[in-house]
């Protein structure tokens, strides 16, 4: 009896995830990435710090087991090794102030911050900010910006704003257009509100190549890389892929790739896809790997 076979289109963790699945269920799995590596945003790079060559994770870093708990079960299954890690936060800013939130030391390591009202008028807010957030009632349409009118401005531009661009990657000028309810459920979620007790946060050892690697080695899993499809094509009994000039058929697909990439893969697509699709923004980011010193806080206590 001939195998099912589906195409996975994306190697992100949710095309890696789904291609697994499948495989292990006894389809007959074609990966296709358009990268030349596989992973997403798992990536992993390697650069040599002294003599020694270092795993640096440059896109996905960290995971806690309450707020990815199919993912950790995931690494489980896989005998993924992974270690604990610190997870902490620090700001130097352009008008010079510095601190770190590990602690009264962190904290306070510029200890000049004593002595300005500005910056116990942040303190204050972090605190009133971190309690009241989670029972905040607050429309849809309500932006960063608007709720953190309510907040001083060195509240904003030296702790909130600089946070959610860092999770973000997003430039701090742009960061608070989004959805404060969007904003407010990530911190809940990750447990980021929480000033005592924060879950345990782990990375993978190795890098998080490790277990992408794992994945890629499951019988029934076929990987092609620098892929380029120029469209999906459906009826009733297959799909067909148009990629490197040649047309393969599958039984079925998964599109395992960002909500635009997918639309514009799909050769008709339906006006329920392209409603749905069509309402996901992106907007690109540019993120340094550097062991520059000079572009760290002055004050030691004050790096994350």
């Amino acid at each position: 009896m001939k195998k099912t076979s589906i195409a996975v289109i994306g190697s992100g963790v949710s095309g890696l995830a789904a291609a697994w699945l499948l495989a292990r269920a006894g389809v007959e799995v074609t990966l296709i990435e358009a990268a030349d590596q596989a992973g997403g945003h798992a990536n992993t790079v390697f650069p040599t710090i002294g003599e020694a060559v270092v795993p640096v994770d440059a896109g996905f870093i960290v995971y806690n087991e309450a707020t990815y708990p199919n993912l950790t079960a995931l690494f489980n299954h896989l005998d993924v090794p992974t270690t604990p890690t610190n997870m902490s936060f620090a700001v130097s800013s352009a008008s010079g102030l510095e601190y770190a939130g590990h602690g009264l030391n962190g904290l306070l390591a510029q200890r000049s911050n004593i002595f300005r009202p500005s910056f116990w008028s942040m303190v204050k807010d972090i605190r009133d900010f971190y309690e009241k957030a989670p029972g905040l009632e607050i429309s849809l349409e309500t932006t960063l910006f608007e709720l953190l009118e309510n907040y001083s401005d060195s509240f904003a531009k030296n702790h909130l704003l600089p946070m959610a661009a860092a999770i973000w990657s997003t430039d701090i000028n742009e960061v608070g257009h989004m959805q404060a309810r969007s904003f407010i459920d990530f911190f809940m979620n990750h447990g980021l509100l929480q000033l005592r007790d924060r879950p345990p946060w782990y990375t993978v050892d190795g890098g998080s190549i490790s277990y992408v690697r794992k994945i890629l080695t499951t019988p029934g899993i076929t990987i092609n890389l620098n892929a380029r499809i120029t469209g999906v094509e459906r009826d009733p009994n297959q799909v067909r892929i148009h990629w490197n000039g040649i047309i393969d058929k599958f039984d079925h697909i998964v599109l395992a790739t960002h909500a635009d990439q997918a639309l514009g893969l799909l050769d008709t697509p339906s006006a329920n896809e392209q409603k749905i699709l069509g309402n996901f923004k992106y907007s690109p980011s540019k993120a340094y790997l550097h062991t520059d010193e000079r572009l760290m806080p002055g004050k030691r206590r004050a790096w994350a």
